[in-house]
């Protein structure tokens, strides 16, 4: 009877094995966008097959088909009577009926309709505009909750300089903003054995955490430090797992003495590991990352003097140092590793009915008139 049961148990561990061996990233479909400038990917709806973008250097929000035709475009500028303020603090997202489109700004939250019409707004409770970096998260998601929207919340500047311990011990990652009364709670700091406590400085956009919430849990990954962190979406938001990510030559930057940090700067290492993007998608977990370059290389990088040195540079580690997808099970065990798809662009990514929808890349040598979002399933077989 035993030895019946470990057969059994071996013969499924293998083909669980196997199973796992043959997962792979298939593109299914796309949606071509004709565009000249900027866009970030906000959001998808497939249901009424809607795609929602935004031009950060404009301000405008562009809403297309599926058939890549745009249906309106409208700009909120900051001293327009209906305007969210200067900034979104995350990607806005479409209604649940695709009638309406949600905004979290640097003032509060806002409901227009797809023509741009103001329908809602609830101001931040205060008198003043919150000071959470936006502008490098107009493409990171935030989550309705029901009656609290969760979004990042990192302050740049605040009571404690980056050049002290007490920067870092006082940090926090996330915000929970009542949607009835605009009060918003800051939360989540960083564990202890984070690799920015460690005794140095660390710059701030090296400290951006990547967030996605499933199942009343909420993943994420802070910046450069190499572990994966679950949380109970509840308070008091328990620790459930923190496992170290199985990153593949991952050169990560440990900052610099306080003596050297300048606080009033932000300057990351550009040439170090940096985590781009984590979501969940059905029993995985899947997360971006750039490894970082070699010693060598990184000796050449810090030689760089001007623009173009910079953009010759990084053309030809393109294709020395691809992006990858690391692919765990929701225990934080490595299922595979594969880089990104060429043209995929591994930060703006994000999952909409049980698939994962990626914004092209920026094509870096010749100005391109049109945009692609890629449709991508993950698939197992052959």
């Amino acid at each position: 009877m035993l030895i019946a049961y470990l057969n059994f148990s071996c013969s499924n561990f293998q083909n669980e094995k196997e199973f796992h061996a043959s997962l792979r990233f298939e593109k299914v479909d796309s949606v071509r966008i004709n565009y000249l400038g900027q866009l970030n990917l906000m959001d998808i709806n497939p249901d009424h097959k809607r795609v929602l973008l935004f031009n950060q250097m404009e301000g405008t929000f562009v809403i297309t088909d599926f058939e890549g035709q745009t249906l309106s475009s409208f700009t909120k500028i900051a001293d327009a009577p209906d305007s969210y303020g200067s900034f979104p603090l995350a990607a806005a997202k479409f209604s649940e009926d695709g009638q309406k489109i949600n905004l979290v700004s640097n003032t509060g939250l806002f409901e227009y309709d797809l023509e741009g019409n103001l329908s809602n707004s609830k101001k931040f409770a205060g008198e003043k505009s919150t000071s959470f970096s936006g502008r490098s998260t107009a493409d990171s998601e935030f989550y309705d909750l029901g009656d609290k929207t969760l979004i990042k919340a990192v302050e740049t500047w605040g009571e404690y300089k980056r050049n002290t311990p007490e920067f870092y011990d006082h940090f926090l990652l996330l915000a929970m903003i009542d949607n009835n009364t605009g009060e918003i709670n800051r939360f989540m700091g960083l564990e202890d054995d984070s690799i920015y406590k460690n005794g140095k400085g660390h710059d701030i956009a090296d400290m951006m955490p990547m967030v996605d919430v499933k199942e009343d849990k909420i993943y994420i990954v802070v910046g450069k430090d190499t572990y994966l962190n679950v949380y109970d979406l509840n308070p008091p938001y328990a620790l459930l797992q923190r496992t170290h990510l199985p990153l593949t030559d991952f050169k990560q930057n440990q900052g610099e003495d306080f003596a050297k940090v300048d606080p009033n700067m932000i300057r990351p290492d550009m040439s170090a590991g940096r985590i781009s993007n984590v979501k969940v998608l059905d029993d995985y977990v899947i997360i971006s990352y750039f490894q970082g370059y070699n010693d060598q290389d990184k000796e050449e990088f810090d030689l760089i003097s001007n623009s173009q040195e910079f953009t010759a540079f990084s053309l030809r580690m393109k294709d020395k140092y691809p992006k990858y997808l690391l692919l765990l099970d929701k225990e934080g065990n490595k299922i595979k590793e594969t880089t990104v798809p060429d043209g995929f662009n591994p930060t703006q990514f994000m999952v909409r009915d049980d698939h994962l929808w990626f914004m092209s890349n920026l094509n870096e040598e010749i100005e391109e008139d049109f945009w692609t979002v890629y449709k991508v399933a993950l698939k197992a077989g052959q």
